[in-house]
């Protein structure tokens, strides 16, 4: 016996009625004007370029990475209650719930949620079209049709495809939409990277500006003088060039002998002034951001 017959067996079966014509509609909107089809929310521009960088972002930023994963597990691993005055129907949800493994689910869906603004799962049905399991859906790939009342028709996977003939519609009966913020205008959420998009930016602009001035000025430069003014000469080209491949890849070797004529001089000895301060700005912007 399937999850949905084991319920109904302990509650009966309820008469529930989906919203139609007959259920009324509301008087507020959400759009306006008639047209049907998939809604490009204007500004929001949720489109699988704009996606898949702030997927890009989510897993090559380590700072990103660690805000967003902290976020989800403090969120989802405190684990969940299921209330219920049915203690026998309490009893089939919590069993359902672990055999589908719903914890590790809402792990990734809050995870998607904050990255993409909507995660989405599948309700899989068994050949009763009993609800037998769950599947994450990649939300880069759903798209949904909702009319002008802001409530939802179907979902479809298809973004990225201008040509909607052949797709299969999927009920809403079927998707469990997940999202942390809404959006005022349409059913799709909106990405918290997408609010701190700037941030995201500036700090990763940021880390390079300052990994390459650490490489650069984090330790003193050396300037090899050979000869002297007095001679008035200049060393035969093939000395110059045996002293350069001798220091052109200083790392730990740092000391030299020298013969008379060689001199060393050490500069740019400062390193970089103040670099905590730029780091700690970006990092800080970012991180009230992401919290």
């Amino acid at each position: 016996m399937g999850l949905t017959e084991s319920i109904r067996s302990i509650l009966g079966r309820p008469n529930i009625e989906y919203f139609d014509a007959k259920t009324g509609r509301p008087k507020t909107t959400v759009k306006t004007g008639e047209k049907k089809g998939f809604s490009a929310p204007g500004t929001f521009q949720r489109t699988l370029q704009q996606l898949q960088l702030y997927w890009n972002y989510y897993d090559s930023d380590n700072t990103v990475w660690a805000a967003t994963n902290s976020l989800a597990f403090n969120t989802v691993m405190v684990g969940y209650d299921i209330i219920s005055d049915n203690e026998e129907a309490k009893n089939v949800i919590e069993k359902w719930c672990k055999r589908v493994d719903l914890q590790t689910h809402l792990l990734d869906s809050v995870i998607y949620a904050v990255v993409f603004g909507d995660a989405f799962l599948e309700v899989i049905g068994n050949k009763k079209g009993e609800p037998s399991s769950l599947k994450t859906v990649d939300p880069k790939t759903m798209e949904i049709e909702y009319d002008k009342f802001g409530v939802v028709q179907y979902y479809m996977q298809s973004l990225g495809k201008r040509d909607k003939t052949g797709i299969p519609k999927l009920e809403t009966e079927r998707i469990c939409h997940i999202k942390l913020f809404s959006m005022p205008d349409g059913p799709y959420g909106i990405s918290m990277y997408k609010a701190n998009l700037e941030a995201i930016q500036n700090k990763m602009k940021v880390d390079r500006a300052l990994t390459n001035a650490i490489i650069r000025h984090g330790t003193s430069k050396l300037v090899f003088t050979v000869g002297s003014e007095k001679d008035g000469k200049l060393p035969p080209p093939a000395v110059l060039d045996a002293i350069e491949s001798e220091v052109e890849d200083i790392d730990e070797k740092n000391e030299f002998i020298v013969p008379w004529n060689v001199t060393v001089q050490s500069i740019d000895e400062n390193g970089i002034q103040g670099v905590d301060k730029y780091y700690d700005f970006a990092q800080t912007e970012l991180i009230i951001g992401m919290i």
